[in-house]
């Protein structure tokens, strides 16, 4: 697949912008498909993300003739096709029409292009008709046309609208870091509301947006915490804003005293306008959260607990006597970042079969799925993944081509994109031997990458000593691995190319006494090229951001 940056400039006159009236909630993206397309045989197929305000979308041309060329139009939409050729129709203005871009067909007949969209407020609501024309072809007019797809620019709800946020000063420090160099960006400013998001122990991972240009962060640090500060539960959920250093409130904490809800006709708890609302859903937050770039949701596995029942007594009201059923914890928890809104469905007859009230549960979105990746490392379930479609809600099952790792605590694990692996980190409980190993998206194969090198960690829970992060400027596996008390930690490189363990390294003493703390939260920010940790005393609000550049 080729894929190309391309200017998205459409050419719409003034005075279309100045009619159009600002609404009360800004018009949310959507698309959908015209028709129109013909060919020597199938029609090429276009598909779009939606056109969201100050992001970009891909658009994706498939059943292409491999060796042609792709041209890409947009321009304003017709009120009625125009009829070019028998069953070829065009759905662009004419006389508003613009070639985005001219690209090679590849041999698997796929092109690819990227459409960025400027924060201009005048844009929303505005309708785009898009079409792809790929010449030469035995097609009429020499050429085959695929069908157009409409689509309605829309901008964000909720709290995270407006993002991504401009880039602040800070950023410019942090694009001039130097390999090996350390940046303590301090304490983010506060949500304006909930203030500061509390330390969360046994939470590895913030799951990176590169659509958003930040991370996700949830899950309880001490059981059953309630903020004395707030009088709220600790199942809220933020998004930390790296490019503008705060903290967003994408779910603020159940307010332990006033809650209030009832069941909808799924069994799932709702607020008095029906909206859904995930009360004390994870406990601690381990890997059970990663973000979709193509649909733009934050998607968040659930366990069963019941920590929360001493401060919140009042939800054995609505709930069931019996509690909720076990099969309800197989219905993962998804945040649509556009629409601003929570999405969960009954689990279906593919839902996992996976052991609910499991530690390891590891959760990983794969863009070449275009889906949610699902390991369960309990004995029964190491020979199976399961796969979550969060916009079609709905789970799906392969099975692995060699068994998975024999791991009996929780593991942690990271992502390299461009070649197709997901690395995983664990404890055996027997043995108490770290193994790293390796899974193939393509081949759904397990490889065990390394079973020395490094010191076996002082517990099964992994989770809540280690964090995995991976550099996918320099092929790395990052592995960062707590010494207890106040020891700095160690940071063990892992390199793929070589299957071995580089020397290990710990943060210079500016950092360390930061790590020392028992809460640290990792994610890599592929765009600047720098690990990304926050840390902070399980329960407290004194969390900071410290940024890495790997390197000699």
């Amino acid at each position: 697949m080729f894929r190309d940056r391309v200017a998205f400039a459409l050419l719409v006159s003034g005075s279309v912008l100045a009619s159009m009236m600002p609404a009360q909630l800004p018009p949310l993206p959507s698309t959908q498909t015209l028709g129109g397309g013909c060919g020597a045989g199938a029609s090429p197929a276009l598909q779009l993300q939606p056109l969201l305000l100050g992001t970009s979308s891909e658009v994706v041309l498939t059943g292409a003739l491999p060796g042609a060329t792709a041209y890409l139009f947009a321009g304003l939409p017709r009120t009625s096709p125009l009829i070019v050729a028998p069953s070829c129709e065009v759905w662009i203005d004419p006389t508003a029409i613009r070639l985005l871009s001219a690209l090679p067909v590849g041999s698997g007949g796929s092109v690819a292009a990227t459409l960025p969209l400027l924060a201009d407020p005048a844009w929303v609501g505005v309708d785009v008709a898009l079409q792809a024309a790929v010449s030469p072809t035995a097609g009429p007019l020499g050429l085959d046309l695929s069908d157009a797809v409409l689509a309605t620019i829309g901008d964000r709800r909720g709290p995270l609208a407006g993002l991504p946020s401009s880039a602040g000063a800070h950023i410019a420090q942090i694009q001039g870091l130097a390999p090996g160099a350390w940046l303590d960006l301090g304490v983010p400013a506060p949500d304006p509301v909930h203030g500061l998001a509390t330390g969360r122990a046994f939470t590895p991972r913030m799951p990176w947006s590169s659509a958003l240009g930040g991370a996700f962060f949830t899950g309880e640090g001490q059981h059953g915490f309630v903020n004395p500060n707030t009088g709220r539960y600790v199942d809220d959920v933020w998004f930390y804003d790296l490019y503008a250093h705060r903290w967003i409130v994408v779910k603020p904490g159940s307010h332990v005293a006033t809650l209030s809800l009832s069941l909808n006709q799924d069994g799932f708890e709702v607020d008095a306008q029906g909206e859904l609302v995930p009360v004390a859903q994870l406990g601690h937050g381990y890997e059970f959260v990663t973000f979709d770039e193509t649909s733009r949701r934050f998607y968040m596995q659930p366990v069963p607990n019941t920590f929360w029942v001493p401060h919140m007594p009042q939800r054995l009201n609505w709930l069931p006597s019996s509690g909720f059923p076990l099969s309800q914890y197989r219905s993962p928890w998804v945040f649509d970042t556009v629409s601003g809104t929570w999405d969960r469905r009954p689990p279906g007859a593919a839902a996992p079969t996976f052991n609910t009230s499991s530690r390891g549960i590891a959760a990983q979105w794969v863009g070449s799925e275009n889906k949610v990746w699902v390991f369960d490392e309990s004995a029964a379930n190491q020979s199976r993944i399961w796969w979550f479609d969060t916009m079609a809600m709905e789970w799906s099952e392969t099975a692995t081509a060699t068994p998975g790792p024999g791991i009996g605590g929780n593991g942690v694990t990271c992502q390299d994109v461009a070649g197709g692996a997901i690395w995983y980190y664990g404890v055996e409980t027997a043995s108490g031997v770290a193994r790293l190993w390796r899974y193939d998206v393509a081949t759904r194969a397990w490889a065990l990458a390394s079973s020395s090198g490094v010191p076996p960690a002082s517990s099964i829970y992994t989770t809540g000593f280690a964090a995995l992060t991976y550099d996918a400027a320099r092929d790395v596996v990052l592995l960062r691995m707590a010494q207890g008390g106040t020891t700095p930690p160690v940071f063990h490189p892992f390199d793929p190319a070589t299957g071995a363990w580089e020397a290990p390294f710990s943060p210079p003493p500016s950092m360390a006494s930061f790590f020392a703390w028992t809460s640290v939260n990792a994610t890599y920010v592929p765009e600047l090229d720098v690990h990304l940790f926050h840390v902070s005393a399980s329960g407290a609000q004194t969390g900071r951001m410290l940024v890495y550049r790997h390197g000699p």
